[in-house]
């Protein structure tokens, strides 16, 4: 299977930091997450050269693959590699906000910063690499998003059977930027062991397979009803036909 990639990181979001020539025909960088007891902290990481060769073999230091969608490129935000600042969009922010650990140093592969964008022979090699860098990521967080309003408590709050609640969720996953993008779909096809983060929680691909799933009966319907009606003590109300196509396509996704 053919990994078809999104455009490049548009140049607009400038950075201070010069990258170096990759020196191997597997080669490929890993950002190194430097850890900070607050969200607030600025992000501060490294990046590294290594080979996807070496990766394979290594069975102490794994890699996470990050697979997301860009968003907006207005109003970026900066982190420091190396002491140097990177502008990344507002969403890659929010990602490694919420992925940085308190204690840990977490190696990461994404694609914005672990390629040099301003370097097209660079990223025509790195893009035809991509399904063997998500194939030997031990694991890959696929980020929706920071939490919206009210989405902590409905999340953390205890479900049961089928309720309104249970479809808003569904109602909320489906209706994030990344289900409508054709090439993480791919992402998640070539990855070994997906997870699901939004905010901070996290689940297993699986997990929330299940869920959607579980659903069935009446995630299409109940979504059009939810969407049109007045009594809507929470609801993001992403556009019915949206979610409906994502959840087509994603219950077609054998993982």
């Amino acid at each position: 299977m053919e990994l078809v990639s999104a455009a490049s990181v548009p140049a607009n979001l400038g950075h201070s930091y010069i990258y170096s020539t990759l020196s191997e025909n597997d080669s490929i960088r890993l950002l190194l997450l430097q850890p900070a007891l607050s969200s607030s902290t600025q992000i501060r990481c490294s990046l590294i050269h290594t080979t996807l060769s070496a990766c394979a073999y290594d069975i102490v230091d794994h890699y996470i693959a990050l697979s997301y969608a860009w968003g907006s490129t207005t109003k970026p935000n900066t982190i420091w590699i190396d002491d140097l600042s990177v502008n990344v969009t507002a969403n890659l922010y929010s990602a490694l906000q919420d992925i940085r650990d308190k204690e840990r140093v977490i190696r990461l592969w994404i694609d914005a910063v672990c390629i040099d964008q301003e370097n097209d022979d660079e990223k025509a090699v790195q893009i035809s690499m991509m399904p063997d860098i998500y194939r030997l990521a031990r694991v890959t967080v696929i980020y929706l998003g920071p939490f919206d309003d009210g989405a902590e408590e409905m999340l953390s709050a205890p479900a049961s059977g089928q309720n309104h609640n249970m479809v808003q969720i569904a109602m909320l996953f489906l209706g994030k930027e990344w289900f409508r993008r054709v090439w993480v779909f791919q992402e998640l096809v070539f990855s070994r062991e997906p997870w699901i983060q939004y905010g901070r929680f996290r689940w297993t691909w699986e997990y929330i397979y299940g869920f959607l799933q579980s659903q069935k009966p009446y995630i299409l319907s109940d979504m059009l009803l939810l969407s049109h009606s007045d009594d809507k003590p929470w609801n993001p109300a992403p556009d019915p036909e949206i979610c409906a196509t994502a959840y087509r396509s994603i219950t077609e996704i054998s993982v």
